[in-house]
């Protein structure tokens, strides 16, 4: 792996220069230095080269990351960590946890992230379900260190990455610091897992429910990186346009803020299990055996749902058997 310092004047028409392709990180380029991708396109239509002058104006040279055929875009307000620098790390890690990390890791070609996994406590259940607290350290590939708490279902190794930034932290210009990796660690022994689930997933004492829009989400997510039939299957969702559309609202003409508060008889945690569920028995589809959702277990994703101006009567039902086989039989029907 190398740190090569390319002067943007000398990019051909084809984003390369001395056999470095910058094809790949139109999307990188845009998310550090703020020009539109989208000025590539206009370019390849009009035969103008926008992109690369404004490219040039606002980046007289790049730095990126190169091994094999692969390349990264280095971000110019971070510090790349080498990998004896990470490794140093590692070593301040272990010694702060007192325990080695569990795995480490190559996510990509240029990104490394090592897990250590804490000692379980009696706050690491939540609705009959165990799980367990680790901490993960990652050399993000653009350059920059975070740390992040995260939760892992035991029962089906569901990582749950926590997406409050009070249990995370990213550290541009990282520097290897003692009190920094302790004052984490101390935070994540402190963490309770039973506390911040009910937080998530319980309003006043019962399930939050999971709303049409956000059911429509993961069903999206898993045709996706699963199965379409699967997703089908396990989210039902045609059965509750079906119960919506006999009172007379048509949810295809829905704007996003009704979908949020049309209830779909399921709670958000057990949609959450069937979407993880779903996606692990199509594992050879998906990068590892574990589903990051954190996407869908923000915060501000879990209020309660409040009265609109729109009127419908009951909930849909499901029954303990059609649950029992979208959070798990189903999954095993379709899977070859």
């Amino acid at each position: 792996m190398d740190i090569v310092t390319l002067k943007t004047k000398d990019l051909n028409d084809k984003y390369e220069v001395d056999g470095i392709s910058l094809v790949s990180q139109f999307s990188n380029i845009e998310k550090f230095y703020g020009i539109p991708a989208t000025l590539h396109n206009v370019d390849k239509n009009f035969k103008t080269h926008t992109f690369r002058d404004v490219l040039e104006a606002a980046a007289p040279t790049l730095r990126v990351l190169v091994k094999d055929n692969a390349v990264q875009v280095l971000d110019p307000k971070s510090q790349f960590m080498e990998d004896e620098e990470f490794d140093s790390l590692l070593t301040m890690v272990t010694e702060v946890a007192g325990i080695q990390p569990t795995s480490t890791k190559q996510t990509s070609k240029f990104q490394r992230q090592a897990v250590i996994n804490l000692e379980p406590t009696d706050k690491d259940s939540f609705l009959g379900d165990v799980f367990s607290r680790s901490w993960t350290v990652t050399r993000r590939a653009e350059g920059g260190l975070s740390f992040s708490t995260d939760i892992t279902r035991l029962a089906c190794t569901n990582g749950l990455v926590i997406p409050d930034k009070q249990f995370s932290g990213f550290m541009r210009k990282p520097k290897i610091e003692t009190a920094i990796l302790s004052s984490f660690h101390e935070n994540a022994l402190a963490f309770s897992v039973e506390d911040y689930l009910k937080s998530l997933f319980l309003h006043n004492g019962n399930p939050v429910p999971c709303s049409l829009a956000d059911m429509l989400d993961m069903q999206k997510c898993l045709a996706d990186i699963a199965d379409e039939d699967l997703a089908n299957i396990l989210f039902p969702v045609n059965q509750i346009k079906e119960f919506y559309g006999a009172q007379g609202i048509e949810v295809e003409k829905l704007a996003r803020k009704y979908l949020d508060k049309l209830p779909t008889g399921l709670s958000y945690y057990q949609s959450l299990n069937i979407l993880t569920n779903g996606a692990k028995s199509m594992a050879e589809k998906t990068i590892d055996n574990q589903v990051r959702v954190a996407r869908f277990c923000q915060p501000k994703r879990m209020q309660n749902m409040k009265d609109v101006d729109l009127h419908w009567e009951g909930t849909p039902k499901f029954s303990a058997t059609e649950i029992h086989l979208m959070m798990g039989d189903g999954a095993k029907k379709v899977k070859k």
